[in-house]
């Protein structure tokens, strides 16, 4: 189930690094997970463009989740320990869980983005990471720069839910303003040199001030595992679609925890 994923992988996680890395990440990237793992293939008939039916059963994936998912996530949440992590007065993550997973992420989806992702279907990651991955890698031939659009098109597109909780709107704002500068940069589509130094003052000019967008960063990497689920199934879907679902099995693991430390 997305909860057992989610708790098995903070628990590796832990057991390997002993602080939380990628909470964010893991969140994001069960779900999508499960949901390859439910296409079949006679459901992926629309390839060469499987995001209608990965998207699909991510929904299904998503509406399915129980209570018992959520109170492995909240053991998840409390064994990772993540910054700001506080008491809530409604669907607190140290009392037992008295709802669906669903439900409590909805409910606090105006106040943390990847809670918006669980009720809205990922939809950040439909609507404006894959389709920035797709674009950017016909038009740029490192991943590591489609990687960079990925997650200034994120971040300037609304403030980063994490800098909120450490610093509040107003400074998210200001970051999400200052992304906006840098992705008008990107899209001019200037030298890697020319991007290089300003991106890097940007950058460092938010660890002098001990701001890290962490939600954006977190929607990046989901959005780089869907694109490499998606390019695993149909690298193998035109040879054969039951190898396809076989081999997108064996890379995720249907019986592991299925997600790396490090992206």
């Amino acid at each position: 189930s997305v909860g057992a994923r989610i708790l098995r992988s903070i628990q590796a996680t832990r057991q390997a690094v002993n602080c939380n890395t990628n909470l964010g990440i893991v969140l994001l990237c069960a779900p999508l997970a499960q949901a390859m793992l439910d296409i079949t293939p006679e459901s992926a008939q629309t390839a060469p463009d499987l995001r209608p039916t990965l998207r699909q059963a991510v929904q299904q994936v998503l509406q399915q989740l129980s209570q018992t998912d959520a109170e492995q996530v909240f053991g998840a949440i409390r064994l990772a320990e993540p910054g700001g992590l506080g008491q809530s007065d409604q669907h607190d993550v140290h009392q037992p869980a008295r709802a669906s997973l669903l439900d409590i992420m909805t409910a606090a989806e105006q106040r943390d983005r990847i809670a918006y992702q669980y009720s809205h279907g990922l939809q950040d990651i439909f609507e404006t990471g894959l389709p920035v991955l797709q674009r950017e890698l016909q038009n740029r031939a490192s991943l590591q720069w489609s990687a960079v659009g990925i997650y200034l098109n994120f971040l300037a597109s609304f403030p980063d839910s994490h800098i909120m909780r450490k610093h509040g709107a107003e400074i998210a704002a200001q970051v999400c303003q200052q992304a906006q500068d840098m992705l008008y940069l990107y899209n001019k589509q200037v030298s890697y040199t020319e991007l290089r130094e300003p991106l890097l003052a940007f950058d460092q000019s938010l660890k002098r001030q001990g701001i890290n967008p962490g939600t954006s960063a977190d929607l990046t990497v989901a959005t780089l595992f869907a694109g490499q689920l998606q390019e695993l199934f149909l690298d193998n879907f035109s040879a054969s679609p039951l190898r396809a679902a076989f081999v997108t099995r064996q890379h995720i693991g249907a019986n592991a925890s299925m997600l790396p430390l490090v992206f």
